[in-house]
Order: C-alpha cells, then structure tokens, then sequence
C-alpha cells in the first residue's frame, strides 16, 4: 500500500531531479551563449526594417578561444538598411539578446575549410568588427553571399589598419 509519504517523497525527487535537469541545461545554454551576449553588449540594438532575411541559419562565434560557439539552425539573420541584423528563436532568445550590427563596423572576408576544418566544411565568410576586434562570426550560405555583396558595394571596414589612422 503506498502511503502519504511515499507519494510526498516521489513528488519532491521528481521536481527535484526536473529542477536540475533545467538547471543544468540553463546553465550549459548560458555559458553557450557568452560570446554572442559579449557581442550584443557592444551592438545592442534591434533591426526593424528587415530588407531581407534568412531563418534557421547556422552561425559560429569565436573569439579566439579553444572552440567557436555553435548556434545551429535557430539564428535569423537579416540586412537592414542600417545594418546586420543577428537575431535567435525562442527560447534561445532569453540568454541570447538581438544584435544590429552597422555596415560601418563590418569587414566580411571570404575563407576556406582550414581555418576552423573540424567545425565547418568548405568555404564560409568571416565577419569583422570594429568595436569588437577580437570577435569574428563565422557563416556561410546565401545570407553569407548576401552580406558580401553589400560588403563589396559599400566597403565600409577595411580593417584593424585603418582603426589606427583613424583613431589619430
């Protein structure tokens, strides 16, 4: 016969256990997602007037660590007039703020398979930032071939080489 305590003590293991569970994959998520929120505290705006976008795309984020980051297949990324606009679904969202990211702080380089091989195949583009200068993003696909072309037609960020010319 079950009693009164036994059915206390099986509903306490069950939130328990469901408590750590959650917390445990919390916790794995928020480290996960630290160098895109490094990367939203210096772009901290939202796009709203999305030319074009792409959804459930894959982006890379390294700043030079062991590993880049993964967001696999829940990223949108869009063109704006005023920039790039890197946003993630729910619930990824909640650790993971949208980012605007202007044209003039972008410089976009094309890549091939060696420089991150056990991560990405084949050829990607590497993003850039001005005020973020040991961050890159990593993508690839046709908001990759997108970005660039607006890239080549705008040329905003030549580099760390010309920050220092400015900067004087």
């Amino acid at each position: 016969m079950i009693t009164m305590m036994d059915t206390v003590g099986t509903i306490i293991l069950f939130v328990y256990g469901h408590a750590f569970a959650l917390g445990l994959l919390g916790f794995i998520y928020w480290r996960h997602a630290s160098r895109w929120r490094d990367l939203a505290r210096v772009y901290p705006k939202r796009a709203s007037d999305r030319l074009k976008a792409w959804h459930l795309q894959t982006v890379y984020f390294d700043d030079g660590g062991a590993f880049p980051n993964r967001h696999r297949g829940t990223v949108t990324l869009a063109l704006t007039e005023a920039g790039f606009a890197i946003s993630d679904l729910p619930p990824f969202s909640l650790l993971a703020p949208d980012m605007l990211i202007p044209y003039s702080d972008i410089r976009v380089s094309k890549r091939n398979k060696t420089h991150i091989a056990p991560i990405m195949w084949g050829e990607y583009t590497c993003l850039e930032f001005r005020n973020a200068p040991d961050m890159k993003i990593y993508l690839y696909g046709q908001a990759a071939a997108a970005l660039t072309d607006v890239y080549h037609d705008r040329r905003p960020y030549d580099g760390p080489s010309n920050l220092a010319k400015s900067a004087v």
